[in-house]
């Protein structure tokens, strides 16, 4: 079982980084370098529509330690409090065991980029006063790509369910799961 998003920062430790220059893979800034690193950029670059690897300016692996409920394959940050650039970070070890689970992972982790950016996303909105949805970490924007996924996908009060700060796992969307048939599995009903 694969976690898409956490990552434990205790027990892992970061292994190599490349900055990202104008939505290319530029200079090694960290660690030694990684084939395996190489390899997995190659595979978003070649997955990813031109221009929005400019919202990356880290891409970066670690060594994962010993982790419960799953293995963090890859996850995103912001590199600032405004969002204007991320981080992608891979786990070494299991790029290389599962390449094929990567290239989706990967492809999900970046959609928390290109949703996330300061248009699709107001991170100095007070919760009390968003309209759309309050991820934890800002507002969506009334024409954003997630404000349109939540008015879509997650009706009927399902939106209501949801406590933005809980992460996102497995456990935390089964049941809504098994009730809805429409989420595509237990990982995508624990939030939009």
């Amino acid at each position: 079982m694969f976690r898409r998003r956490t990552w434990n920062r205790r027990h892992s430790v970061f292994a190599v980084a490349h900055v990202v220059v104008d939505g290319n893979l530029g200079a090694l800034c960290f660690g030694e370098s990684s084939p395996t690193l190489i390899r997995s950029w190659e595979t978003l670059a070649a997955i990813t529509p031109p221009g929005q690897l400019r919202d990356l300016g880290l891409f970066g692996g670690f060594e994962a330690g010993d982790e419960t409920g799953g293995t963090t394959l890859a996850f995103v940050n912001t590199l600032d409090d405004a969002g204007t650039l991320f981080q992608m970070s891979i786990n070494l070890a299991e790029a290389e065991n599962y390449p094929d689970e990567l290239m989706l992972t990967m492809a999900h982790e970046f959609s928390h980029v290109f949703t996330a950016t300061s248009p699709q996303i107001d991170r100095f909105a007070e919760p009390r006063d968003c309209n759309t949805y309050y991820n934890g970490e800002g507002c969506y924007t009334d024409n954003s790509v997630m404000a349109e996924w939540v008015r879509l996908f997650w009706g009927n009060g399902l939106i209501d369910q949801i406590d933005p700060d809980q992460e996102a796992t497995v456990d935390s969307g089964e049941q809504r799961c098994a009730a809805n048939p429409s989420f595509f599995g237990a990982y995508a009903a624990s939030n939009p």
